[in-house]
């Protein structure tokens, strides 16, 4: 995913510890996990999850960099 990340987008990676997901009981049972998260579920971020999100918020280019992260094939 890495890879895939700077071959095709301009988005930075970075790694953080798996806690408190929905997909921790996969790793407990030994299956590889990932994740693709923008950081915005953060205190400062006064929209997320509000009333007060709407569509002018959204960084477009930032949203087809995602789409193309997770769209892309590892050749």
């Amino acid at each position: 995913m890495e890879t895939m990340a700077y071959t095709y987008t301009p988005l930075q990676v970075s790694f953080d510890a798996v806690y408190a997901r929905d997909y921790c009981p996969f790793e407990a049972r030994g299956y590889i996990v990932t994740g693709a998260y923008d950081g915005s579920a953060i205190p400062e971020n006064t929209h997320y999850h509000n009333a007060t999100d709407s569509p002018d918020l959204l960084d477009i280019d930032y949203i087809a960099s995602v789409t193309k992260l997770v769209l892309a094939r590892q050749r």
